[in-house]
């Protein structure tokens, strides 16, 4: 049996080293597109066995109301004392998350903002939610994508992860093209089979880049 970590630091890079990436399983489709995202829920299934085997505890110790509680009113009542609805309610919370080693007893406290909004009840837990996500991510580094496969073997590959940085920095379609000329090279030169992983991360990579452009182009022209 391996040796438990004997501090939080030892634990949590305990915890980093075996888990490095939580797949997106939601989306949202709206007029724009939509787009994929990591839940809450997907975030403590990927983590919790690791912070349980190298104990590693977290909880809230205090939340602060950052914008005029008043306002989280989202019901009015008409002359009939019916209720009519006043707008989504929008809340701003502040939340201080302890992450406690259970062995050493050493913890560490980390602060994150959530947000939200809703027509009925639900922002105050909407906004605890996504803190509680956000707290999670930053802690451990988590990254969150489509593919854990080609994700991980670009940020494992020096060259690819280069092209992608790049690819990241250009300011026109014109400049993405000349980097995506160099890659096509490159695996023209490359004597050995093409590694598949690797070429769908950089296309993706080269597409996403892309659509960035190509949205920031309409916004400018509108």
């Amino acid at each position: 049996m391996a040796t438990p970590p004997i501090n939080l630091l030892k634990a949590k890079h305990a915890v980093m080293r075996d888990v490095t990436y939580v797949q997106k399983s939601c989306r949202i489709d709206d007029r724009a597109g939509g787009y994929s995202f990591a839940s809450e829920s997907d975030v403590i299934r990927a983590l919790r066995p690791a912070m349980v085997k190298h104990g590693i505890t977290f909880a809230p110790v205090s939340v602060t109301m950052l914008n005029d509680p008043n306002r989280y009113m989202c019901r009015d009542e008409d002359e009939s004392k019916n209720y009519i609805a006043r707008g989504p309610s929008r809340v701003l919370i502040q939340v201080r998350y302890r992450f406690t080693h259970a062995e050493s007893g050493e913890y560490e406290d980390v602060e994150v903002l959530g947000e939200s909004g809703d027509s009925f009840d639900k922002a105050a837990g909407k906004a605890q939610t996504y803190a509680e996500k956000v707290a999670l991510r930053q802690y451990f580094l988590l990254e969150t994508g489509e593919d854990p496969d080609y994700i991980v073997a670009l940020r494992d590959d020096p060259e690819a992860n280069e092209f992608q940085q790049r690819m990241s920095r250009v300011r026109s379609k014109e400049e993405l093209d000349k980097v995506a000329d160099e890659i096509r090279k490159r695996f023209e030169e490359e004597k050995e089979p093409q590694d598949s992983k690797r070429r769908k991360g950089l296309l993706d990579a080269y597409n996403t880049r892309a659509s960035e452009l190509q949205q920031a182009k309409l916004s400018q022209r509108y």
